[in-house]
């Protein structure tokens, strides 16, 4: 028998421990209270009684309804835990399946959340038959306690996902508001401990991961959060201190709400495969978003640290890549599109309603074979020593005409404070006046007219109570 797909699990790093229960399942008949939102257990025995069933007896005892629904740990076999289903009395207890030993003097822990750390998730999130589709597994903030990975965590399949079952990993405060949807003051943090490949590799279909820090440590070997499945969402998240590696790498399909990527030196804030969503990437010689492997970035803001290093948005023609509504903000480059090699197969790099900001070269054609490797669709710049370089092509290609072709220059800056984080539009004559209202029209065929502004933040209707469209940005002050 598998754990339910109602299964709810607890993790709290710095105060749970990987020998407690850490799980509730209200839809179990009777049951009573949740124990696993608290550090230690809610009963602890030594004298636990297994016959390789699915009874439990203890002679201390202490076991009451109000049990029924949550997990305990048995030592017998460790690391297993089962969901109490009933209790017949004080010294005895029904579980969901039949323990996996027959001893005496076994410890169960029964509540309690877990440790968070590296082993005890693996051994949560990998090991039949623990987690499974439909399962939340909750991880709540400590200042100061950060859950160490000092392995990969690896999520494999685990049964079927299904209609409204998805697996979710969401990061809480210490408000205890355990809410799917509800964003944070503070996330928790999975830290690298030492040199490791990934913090979290999922290998499954159909998972939401939301509220997460992923601390890099500057040590890891290959990408904070890995995906290879399908159909894999992260809303809120974090990776930093990545160092020379990649924050977020989508081998699979991973589409990225709302997430940062900060700290990158010569790898990669995002990259293969993410469809980016008002993401923001800060880097001081790497890349901000890598578009190959069929990447997307609309609504995305990528930040340096001075002219002289640091690549914003970047397409190799390896496969098509775009990003629309776009900025890049004091960059050595902002926008690229070829790697400067001959490639056999050419799909140039699309730049759509994107702005160029403080930027040694703004927008940087580059392939060796002559080949346009970047479309520009009603693009901006602003204080950019080279606003455009053909680099080693002989040309470089914009569609549409007046506003829409060629991109526009700003002669004043057109944000209200890109030093500050604001990349909001001012309403300044050859400033964000100029950018707004002049993106490309995505509306194709009838009789409808888009308005986009240029940019990653769109200005506000000039009708009062009309909608603020907010491209959004993960931080900054928009």
């Amino acid at each position: 028998m598998s754990i339910n797909a109602t299964a709810v699990w607890e993790v709290e790093p710095g105060t749970g421990s990987a020998t407690n229960g850490g799980g509730f399942d209200s839809s179990i008949s009777g049951a009573g209270t949740d124990y696993s939102q608290q550090a230690s257990p809610q009963l602890t025995v030594t004298d636990g009684v297994t016959a390789s069933s699915t009874t439990i007896t203890s002679v201390t005892g202490g076991f009451t309804s109000a049990m029924i629904g949550n997990a305990l740990y048995e030592s017998g076999t460790p690391g297993s835990r089962y969901f109490i289903t009933a209790v017949a009395s004080s010294n005895s207890l029904t579980v969901d399946r039949a323990v996996g030993d027959s001893n005496t003097g076994v410890t169960i822990n029964i509540g309690g959340a877990l440790d968070g750390s590296s082993a005890t998730m693996v051994s949560l999130l990998k090991t039949t038959p623990y987690a499974v589709y439909g399962n939340y597994v909750y991880i709540k903030y400590k200042s100061g306690s950060p859950a160490l990975a000092a392995t990969p965590i690896t999520l494999t399949a685990q049964g079927t996902a299904a209609a409204g079952r998805m697996f979710k990993i969401i990061g809480y405060d210490a408000s205890g508001n355990r809410n799917d949807y509800s964003v944070p003051t503070n996330s928790p943090t999975w830290q690298a401990s030492g040199s490791t490949a990934q913090i979290l590799n999922v290998q499954i279909n159909s998972i939401i991961v939301r509220n997460l820090i992923f601390d890099c440590n500057s040590n890891i070997t290959s990408s904070a959060f890995s995906c290879g499945g399908t159909s894999t969402i992260l809303f809120n998240c974090q990776a930093i201190n990545i160092g020379s590696r990649i924050g977020y790498n989508g081998n699979g399909t991973l589409a990225a709400f709302s997430c940062s990527a900060s700290g990158v030196t010569s790898g990669s804030g995002f990259a293969g495969g993410v469809w980016c969503y008002g993401c923001t990437a800060s880097v001081t010689t790497g890349t901000g978003f890598n578009l190959n492997g069929n990447c997307v970035a609309e609504g995305c803001v990528c930040t340096g640290t001075g002219t002289s290093g640091g690549l914003g948005f970047y397409g190799a023609q390896t496969v098509t890549a775009v990003a629309k509504n776009c900025v890049a903000y004091d960059l050595q480059y902002g926008f690229q599109g070829g790697n400067g090699t001959t490639n056999a197969n050419i799909y140039p790099t699309y730049f759509v309603n994107c702005l160029a900001h403080t930027c040694s070269v703004g927008f940087r054609s580059q392939n060796s074979n002559n080949n346009n490797s970047m479309l520009l669709m009603a693009c901006g710049y602003y204080n950019c020593t080279t606003p455009l370089s053909a680099g080693l092509d002989t040309s470089m290609q914009f569609l549409g005409s007046g506003a829409q072709g060629a991109p526009l220059s700003c002669s004043v800056d057109p944000c209200t404070s890109a030093s500050g984080g604001n990349f909001n539009l001012n309403n300044t004559a050859n400033g964000g006046a100029l950018l707004r209202a002049a993106g490309w029209n995505l509306v194709y065929g009838g009789n409808s007219t888009g308005y986009l502004d240029i940019g990653a933040v769109q200005s506000q209707a000039p009708a009062a109570g009309a909608l603020i469209v907010n491209r959004g940005m993960y931080g900054g002050l928009t």
